[in-house]
């Protein structure tokens, strides 16, 4: 019971922080969109989407590979398997900017608006690449305050100096200055938390060449997989940057800026648990991993399915409200695409990786992609903004089936005992049944947004209470019920619980 308690504080602390951080990732677009034209917008859209895109090829999964190779190396060679991995990143970082420099190839990949800002996108690349190391890093370390506050303080740094020089400088060069100032701040505080960290490492070399050589036949068939992963999944974003107007790529981006707490609480859960999982996995106990991935996918879906279903019903208020009217046509987009949430996070991949087989996430995105990819081209040419969210559900589902099927072979299990079916059902009629009344209460009785919010509280309140008398909660039972305790709260604890 201890190490599940461990795990949970450890994902409930990590949630904790990227949920605060996502809930000011949300302000960017807010004070932007009021703020720039939408054509402006469209600019730092294609700019965000170009960033990403590059820096998760440019990263080659390396940072991910932390988790296998500090369960499975010397402790002598845990700095040597840091600086291994930056050096990998700084190498990657310069190759895409390479890339990227040959004229045809850019102007395939980025649109004539933001070619403009093409001098500070290579500097946003090369800049911002070491810190994809810190967060598996500061997971491994079990550092609690990094764990709870690095999200947090780096968005709460990116919102502030963002607005102070796009107010300052004003229109779309002042928002970009203020992203590249940050990325400058994160990198020197990423190479200052790596050395203070290793510094109590026992002693070995900074540099392993022969450990590299590990690390990349680890990471070639991973990193081919991410490499696939981010192309399948953003080729719609980076083909809409040719076919579609600034001003629909703006109404299109809206549509994959997801729900604050979703992906933050599937990511914390995911990698302490993926930490686990390699642990067992380096012991043969496969019963063990087949068991904690099935209480990671419990969790997940407890909180993934409700959110999923309260904003599809008030999406329309929320955009609205958030974004003002003139994005009202990205509601449809974005009611759509969420739905592919309750896929993408059943936790299919983990246990490719927790194994190291990670040649297999690659051959999931492989024969995926070989109908996603050309589908995208023409989905997009064909239909436009629609064509590109069909690629994008397609990108998303394919190769997570996939992965279960992959996954069902390393665990010597049928899909019927691979995932927790009876519980996800569970949870799936507990979130339908409880939705009804507000649903008919939206259609006969439409309320304003403030109305709207509290009623989509009340909503989560009553299925996290039934699901925590179930003990199917993210938070285990025991410790919701010792957390009331500790605050004199036993008597609600014993209503509800």
């Amino acid at each position: 019971m201890n190490s599940n308690i461990s795990r949970t504080k450890q994902s409930f602390g990590l949630a904790v922080g990227k949920l605060l951080a996502q809930f000011l990732t949300f302000f960017m677009p807010l004070f932007l969109s009021r703020f720039l034209t939408k054509h402006d917008y469209g600019i730092y859209a294609q700019f965000n989407v170009a960033s990403s895109f590059v820096l998760a090829l440019a990263s080659f999964g390396f940072p991910a590979s932390l988790y296998y190779f500090f369960a499975n190396t010397e402790k002598r060679q845990y700095r040597a398997v840091i600086y291994n991995t930056i050096l990998a990143l700084m190498l990657g970082a310069g190759v895409a900017c390479a890339l990227l420099s040959i004229p045809g190839l850019r102007m395939r990949i980025l649109g004539s608006e933001i070619l403009v800002f093409f001098p500070l996108l290579l500097f946003n690349i090369l800049v911002f690449i070491p810190s994809e190391i810190l967060e598996p890093f500061y997971i491994i370390q079990r550092d609690w305050l990094m764990t709870l506050l690095y999200p947090v303080c780096m968005l709460l740094l990116k919102v502030v100096l963002v607005v102070l020089l796009a107010c300052l400088l004003g229109g779309i060069a002042g928002v970009l200055s203020g992203i590249i100032l940050t990325d400058i701040l994160i990198c020197l505080f990423t190479h200052y938390y790596c050395r203070r960290k290793t510094r109590n490492f026992p002693c070995g070399p900074w540099l392993d060449f022969s450990l590299f050589k590990r690390q990349i036949r680890y990471v070639v068939p991973f990193g081919s997989a991410v490499i696939l992963n981010t192309f399948t999944l953003q080729l719609d974003k980076i083909i809409c940057i040719s076919y579609l107007t600034v001003e629909v790529y703006a109404s299109y981006s809206l549509a994959f800026l997801g729900i604050p707490g979703i992906c933050q609480i599937y990511a914390a859960i995911g990698n302490v648990y993926l930490v686990n999982m390699s642990d067992a996995f380096a012991q043969n106990r496969m019963e063990e991993v087949r068991k904690l991935f099935h209480e990671m996918t419990q969790k997940v879906l407890s909180f993934t399915v409700p959110v999923v279903f309260i904003i599809c019903l008030y999406a329309h208020g929320i955009i609205c409200f958030l974004f003002t009217d003139k994005y009202e046509d990205a509601v449809t987009f974005f009611q759509v695409y969420i739905f592919t949430l309750i896929i993408t996070q059943l936790g299919t991949g983990l246990i490719i990786r927790a194994s190291g087989q990670t040649k297999k996430s690659f051959l999931s995105y492989l024969y995926s992609g070989f109908i996603t990819i050309p589908g995208t081209f023409w989905a997009i040419r064909w239909w436009g903004a629609w064509g590109g969210i069909a690629a994008s559900v397609s990108a998303q589902v394919l190769p997570k089936v996939l992965q279960g099927w992959y996954e069902t072979r390393i665990l010597a299990v049928t899909f019927r005992e691979y995932l927790p079916w009876r519980n996800a059902g569970i949870i799936l009629l507990i979130s339908l049944l409880t939705l009804t009344p507000f649903v008919l209460l939206d259609y006969f009785y439409p309320m304003p947004i403030g109305v709207c919010i509290l009623l989509a509280g009340v909503y989560m309140l009553i299925v996290q209470i039934i699901f925590l008398r179930k003990n199917m909660a993210v938070i285990e039972k025991e410790i919701a019920t010792r957390f009331l305790n500790r605050w004199h709260l036993r008597l609600i604890g014993e209503w509800f619980l």
